[in-house]
């Protein structure tokens, strides 16, 4: 995780993004465009301006918390509170990772429509010079031979993102029942713990 996004920077440094959006403007904060108005930020950088990161304590926390509430009532297996937190880094990296195959697939469709460009271009040239005519053949293989390889790996791409989609979907699944079933061991009477 080199760069993250603006929500995800907010969210490891404890501070708004409003703060972020500020120190960035007024160049305490250094990041890098991404399209027209975007930014990601540097998670070295952010620990040189904010200090020590909060990798997932967010989401810990809150499981700690669901869990000290009803720990007056149930006591719950320890190895379902474990398999929450895993489950939380889990999806947490999971996330970190789409974000950046969806990064590295829009900077692949810009190289992609450069080159295409670069195409059209040398296609409406029409002067008749050998030398040039040879030269440009030649660059339009390589161009054609660099098209096919780029849409090759944004497919590539693209289906690992399906994949990391896919299993993020499932983390999600896994961890609504987890919770579910936490929830409602919770609310069960007393007769119905001691009973079964």
């Amino acid at each position: 995780m080199s760069n993250v996004s603006v929500t995800k920077a907010a969210e490891l440094s404890g501070v708004s993004r409003q703060t972020l959006y500020n120190d960035m403007d007024s160049g305490k904060l250094s990041f890098t465009p991404k399209g027209k108005n975007g930014r990601v930020i540097n998670v070295a950088e952010l620990e040189r301006v904010y200090g020590s990161l909060s990798l997932g304590e967010k989401g810990d926390k809150d499981v700690s918390r669901s869990v000290k509430s009803g720990q007056n009532e149930l006591t719950l297996p320890e190895n379902q509170l474990i398999e929450l937190i895993k489950l939380r880094e889990k999806l947490s990296g999971l996330e970190s990772l789409t974000d950046q195959q969806q990064d590295e697939i829009e900077n692949l469709r810009k190289s992609l429509d450069k080159a295409q460009d670069s195409h059209q271009r040398l296609l409406e040239d029409k002067r008749e010079d050998k030398e040039k005519t040879d030269s440009w053949k030649k660059s339009f293989d390589a161009l054609e031979h660099r098209i096919a390889n780029q849409e090759k790996v944004a497919k590539e791409r693209e289906e690992r993102e399906q994949k990391l989609l896919d299993e993020n979907r499932r983390i999600r699944q896994a961890y609504s029942k987890q919770k579910k079933a936490l929830e409602d061991e919770k609310n069960k009477s007393f007769w119905k713990k001691l009973f079964g």
